[in-house]
């Protein structure tokens, strides 16, 4: 199933709706702006997410990430790098959790990435993992994905 929402959506309110229309265990989190530099087979990463049910999330590297590593791990031959942050990129995740998130967020309230998600996954115990591990983290390639700066208009669609 694809969620679409035609209005644009500030991005601390975009989890809100589409978890309203969500059937399966997972979702994979897309925006409409997204030119993704690789081929990404999410067939491992949704075996990951079913054998590791404290992960709520595996999202995917764009040039700047907020995120802070605290270590690679490699689960089922894929690469991954642990973070203490929970992002807002692109990635799949993991619908129950997330749904737990934010209920212990508030449903009416911004879901801001540092200040909001972060501490309650934390407080929570979930996992949260970037596709792929690389020596240095915050060197900006290599990417999955760059936002078409062409189409871009400031705002989020779902």
């Amino acid at each position: 199933m694809i969620v679409y929402q035609a209005k644009a959506v500030d991005i601390h309110y975009i989890f809100q709706d589409i978890l309203k229309y969500a059937k399966s265990p997972y979702f994979f989190r897309l925006e409409d702006d997204a030119i993704f530099t690789y081929d990404i087979d999410i067939d491992p990463l949704i075996e990951i997410l079913e054998q590791n049910q404290d992960i709520c999330e595996i999202t995917f590297r764009r040039k700047i990430h907020k995120a802070h590593s605290c270590g690679k791990k490699e689960i089922d031959e894929v690469s991954l790098e642990c973070t203490d942050f929970y992002s807002l990129s692109i990635g799949l995740m993991n619908l129950e959790l997330t749904k737990k998130i934010i209920d212990k967020c508030g449903w009416d309230n911004p879901l801001h990435e540092a200040s909001v998600l972060t501490p309650v996954t934390k407080k929570l115990g979930y996992k949260k993992y970037l596709l792929g591990s690389k020596k240095w983290f915050w060197q900006a390639l290599p990417v999955h994905y760059v936002h078409n700066e062409e189409y871009k208009k400031g705002a989020y669609k779902i």
